[in-house]
């Protein structure tokens, strides 16, 4: 059974994106330029005190702008999008101090400085960071998303319970968007989209994962979206780790493997082998 699960996985989920937003230690592949333009009134960055930060940014020049965050050596990025930008932009790498730059990119792999500013997390509880919305996790209260989850969950009060109805519903109503994968694969800093994945009821497994998030973290369950490999699966994924507080047990569930497994009639459980998932790139 385990070969037939990883040719099955294998066959339905081939092509999977290497993501514009995946972030990687970017010495020795980004050149920044220590060069900073005058500052334009718009741009701004202000720490949340939650373990994420919102940045505001005038690029309605349409450049390729990145928000590089960096602790302890290890820096990741966050493209921004066109117009007068204002996003929410998590630092998940615990407790300390972050730089954080904004930065344009000039040519090839060079990007020259645009602001910087350093922030200092000290979170009483650093998981603090993954209950809240952020650019890859985004939501707001509102949503239908949201909404649904409070239906799925509100004659339940274990986190337990709650993870197991939203994985359900996500396993047996949506689908793996194999047409997405072409298009998203020349989109450079691609983001997924929590509302228009909910209504389309199908997405890569970076929009499902995400959609996953935001569903759980807005019934109060602490929820990470990883990105990185896994042995059934030959190019970059993505997956969730979930936290349930009364088992105090973090879960590895794969939301994206598990529909390909339901729409192919294959038996499959909801906690994954920690094993299997190893090679982590980012927590979200």
């Amino acid at each position: 059974m385990r070969k037939k699960r990883k040719g099955i996985i294998a066959l339905l989920l081939a092509g999977l994106l290497l993501f514009g937003t995946v972030p990687g230690n970017l010495a020795g592949a980004d050149t920044v330029i220590p060069v900073y333009a005058a500052e334009k009134t718009e741009t701004s960055i202000t720490d949340n005190k939650n373990g994420t930060f919102t940045v505001v940014y005038d690029n309605t020049e349409a450049a390729k702008i990145v928000v590089m965050v960096t602790k302890d050596g290890v820096s990741y990025k966050y493209y921004l999008s066109e117009g007068v930008v204002t996003e929410v932009i998590p630092m998940t790498l615990g407790n300390g101090s972050y730089k954080i730059r904004i930065c344009k990119n000039i040519t090839g792999t060079k990007y020259s400085v645009r602001y910087s500013e350093t922030l200092e997390v000290d979170l009483k509880n650093e998981n603090e960071v993954f209950t809240n919305p952020h650019i890859i996790v985004d939501y707001e209260m509102k949503e239908k998303a949201v909404k649904k989850a409070t239906s799925l969950c509100k004659k339940y009060k274990t986190d337990t319970t709650k993870i197991t109805k939203i994985y359900n519903y996500l396993v047996k109503n949506y689908s793996y968007d194999y047409a997405k994968v072409d298009v998203v694969r020349d989109t450079v800093g691609y983001i997924p989209n929590v509302a228009q994945t909910y209504t389309d009821k199908m997405g890569i497994c970076y929009d499902i994962s995400s959609l996953f998030a935001a569903m759980l973290r807005s019934q109060g369950i602490i929820a990470k979206v990883v990105t990185g490999y896994t042995p059934s699966i030959d190019t970059l994924h993505a997956w969730n780790e979930v936290y349930d507080a009364k088992k105090k047990q973090w879960y590895v569930i794969d939301v994206t493997s598990d529909i390909a497994y339901y729409q192919a009639g294959v038996s499959y459980k909801m906690k994954k082998d920690k094993d299997d998932y190893k090679s982590i790139k980012y927590y979200h």
